[in-house]
């Protein structure tokens, strides 16, 4: 199952929704612009809560708690390495292959079995990301999964640009 996060440009709270292969929209995504750490919601399009994620204010490498359904699945960091970017998962037993930084990675299981795997389309007016979901059961989280990492690149952009 693909789906299309399309972000618009200059979209200071993050708001944008998320639309199938036949391109109708099936999810909505609120940021909160006035909030302690960058917090994200989900909604279906009856905007019903679906699934949020909330960042660890303090945390110095970029740290976040994803929840679903009101229930903490799991916590997604960056974690300290010299060379490649590396991203832990707390309660899962998933990992990243591929390349972060630049939109094209698998999120994969301990068995090196892909759940997920993420593109961006480039030379668009925004960011699209492609995202092809092997088990439709992850959905929710993998989307957040998806969010939570690209608000990290953001982080990370900010970090490098500002030293």
């Amino acid at each position: 199952m693909k789906l299309y996060m399309k972000q618009r440009p200059f979209n200071l709270k993050g708001n944008f929704t998320i639309k199938d292969e036949n391109e109708n929209d099936v999810y909505y995504v609120e940021g909160k612009l006035f909030s302690i750490g960058k917090k994200y919601y989900l909604y279906d399009m009856e905007d019903n809560e679906l699934a949020h994620f909330n960042e660890i204010f303090m945390s110095m490498l970029g740290k976040y708690e994803i929840y679903v359904n009101d229930e903490l699945i799991t916590t997604i960091e960056n974690k300290f390495s010299l060379f490649k970017r590396k991203l832990g998962f707390s309660n899962l037993d998933w990992h990243i292959e591929g390349s972060i930084s630049d939109h094209e990675f698998s999120v994969c299981d301990s068995n090196d079995v892909e759940i997920a795997s993420l593109s961006k389309a480039w030379f668009t007016w925004g960011d699209i990301y492609v995202v092809d979901i092997v088990n439709p059961n992850d959905e929710l989280l993998i989307i957040m999964v998806v969010l939570a990492i690209d608000v990290l690149n953001e982080r990370r952009k900010v970090a490098v640009t500002s030293t």
